[in-house]
């Protein structure tokens, strides 16, 4: 979300219409790979999310947003 918000400052200071920078950014889907639940949980399973965290800070935020589904 971080990266988001700074790219929309970025357009919207060089110029770029902030309603059409909201509707770009209503319009984003997430990388494959990218917090995905590729199995929900189910009284027989836990949920399976695939998510290419590769260094420690995007891995601590994965685990954090993760935990929000099973605190």
């Amino acid at each position: 979300m971080a990266n988001v918000l700074a790219a929309l400052g970025c357009a919207v200071s060089l110029g770029a219409d902030p309603d059409a920078m909201i509707k770009a950014i209503a319009e984003l889907v997430p990388p494959p790979g990218r917090f995905e639940i590729v199995a929900p949980p189910s009284s027989r399973h836990p949920a399976v999310v695939v998510d290419y965290a590769h260094t420690p800070e995007s891995l601590a935020s994965a685990l954090a947003a993760a935990r929000a589904f099973a605190p």
